[in-house]
């Protein structure tokens, strides 16, 4: 097999997997907003036959407690949708990238400059795989480049730490491209998913492509 076609089923593998997590919540979304409409004029409607004294009536009482059932059902359909906020801490992210760009390397002709200012220990609550995907999806969104850098460092903002995954081409795209079939379009899903951002500008030497996102404290320094 090779190395571009097994970076491009790292990234494929993940993208896969992030589908099948939002399928769910993403069919139901589609019908919560007229669901929801809808028990709201059952309750209006409810409310306004309890002007005309009709409130101790069996049907509108009947109405009112079925109401209040659906709400219920409703509320617990709403929370299916919201995605689950992640608790695992990852692997340690300088050496997954480390280990990364090794592997991914061979799938272009450019060399790769690798350059890690973070401290080993440092972990986030991206999985190793996912690590593997960004880098690969980094690489080969731009496989045509002549010289690529990859910069890890981290950041400290509003006295909260951040990791940089920062990609520098000479003479890369301007415009930030994420919906697939964007190599990127995985990059962008995971990084909002852990409370990250994705990001393009003119740097000093080239496009510059940063992926930022949180440090998680690991289980041995809590």
């Amino acid at each position: 097999m090779s190395a571009l076609l097994a970076a491009a089923l790292r990234v494929r593998a993940v993208e896969l997997r992030l589908a099948r997590a939002r399928g769910a919540s993403e069919l139901l979304g589609k019908h919560i907003h007229a669901l929801g409409n809808a028990l709201q004029i059952i309750e209006l409607s409810s409310l306004e036959l309890t002007r005309d004294g009709s409130a101790t009536s069996e049907p509108v009482v009947d109405l009112r407690e079925a109401n209040e059932r659906a709400g219920e059902a409703f509320a617990a359909m709403l929370d299916l949708t919201k995605r689950a906020q992640r608790t695992t801490v990852g692997p340690p992210v300088g050496p997954a990238i480390r280990a990364a760009v090794a592997v991914v390397g061979p799938a272009i002709a450019a060399p790769i400059e690798l350059r890690i200012e973070l401290a080993d220990g440092a972990c986030s609550r991206l999985e190793r795989d996912e690590l593997d995907a960004i880098v690969a999806a980094c690489v080969l969104d731009a496989v045509t480049a002549t010289r690529l850098t990859l910069l890890v460092r981290e950041r400290t903002i509003d006295d909260a730490r951040w990791i940089e995954l920062v990609r520098v081409v000479p003479q890369g795209s301007a415009e930030l491209v994420v919906e697939p079939p964007s190599w990127l379009a995985v990059v962008d899903a995971l990084a909002r998913d852990v409370g990250g951002e994705l990001s393009l500008s003119e740097g000093r030497d080239g496009s510059e492509l940063v992926l930022a996102w949180p440090v998680a404290q690991s289980s041995s320094s809590s």
